[in-house]
């Protein structure tokens, strides 16, 4: 930039500073004195009597504090349902099965039998509807067997599952055996 450049920029923005200040340091301006309106006479209209509006008496609605949050409770209704898919399928990841274990405090997670409830805590359940029987994976059908009785049964079977065995016989020898211990 040269000299002569340099002193045109400063003799501009001294230009500029020196306008600023003085519109800043004017009196504010007078403000305008309104000319009173004129008055027109007010024409009289003609009210015409109607018979009073009736509004009905609407009892207002009593204003309830919002529900309290309520646990989802799922009643387990089929063999092989296991927290993970019950966590799968009510707050859409597996990865909550620890949550609903820890507000299940009396559930044992790894055993769990039909006609357990589990307290699904609502801040994770993502659906209400009931988990169907065909969500849960099994590779075969199983079949619940009945407890066995306590009765003793009639018939005595004796099964014979070794035979007698003779300690005086030597085994058969082989040709490896003779290799080894040459007598």
């Amino acid at each position: 930039m040269t000299l002569k450049r340099r002193k045109a920029i400063v003799k501009s923005l001294s230009v500029f500073a020196l306008i600023c200040f003085f519109n800043a340091c004017q009196a504010p301006p007078k403000p305008e004195v309104a000319e009173p309106l004129k008055q027109e006479p007010v024409k009289q209209v003609e009210r015409i009597e109607s018979e009073p509006e009736i509004i009905p008496n609407i009892p207002e609605k009593e204003v309830l504090p919002p529900p309290k949050p309520r646990p989802l409770v799922h009643k387990v209704r089929w063999p092989g349902e296991m927290l993970t898919y019950i966590a799968k399928w009510y707050t859409g990841s597996i990865n909550n099965w620890r949550a609903i274990a820890a507000a299940n405090p009396k559930l044992k997670p790894h055993w769990i039998f039909i006609g357990d409830e589990i307290i699904i805590p609502e801040e994770l359940v993502k659906t209400r509807k009931p988990m169907p029987r065909d969500y849960i994976p099994s590779t075969q059908e199983i079949e619940i067997l009945p407890p066995p009785t306590s009765q003793p049964k009639d018939e005595a079977v004796d099964i014979e599952l070794f035979g007698p065995v003779d300690i005086d016989q030597k085994p058969p020898e082989s040709k490896k055996t003779n290799e080894l211990n040459p007598e």
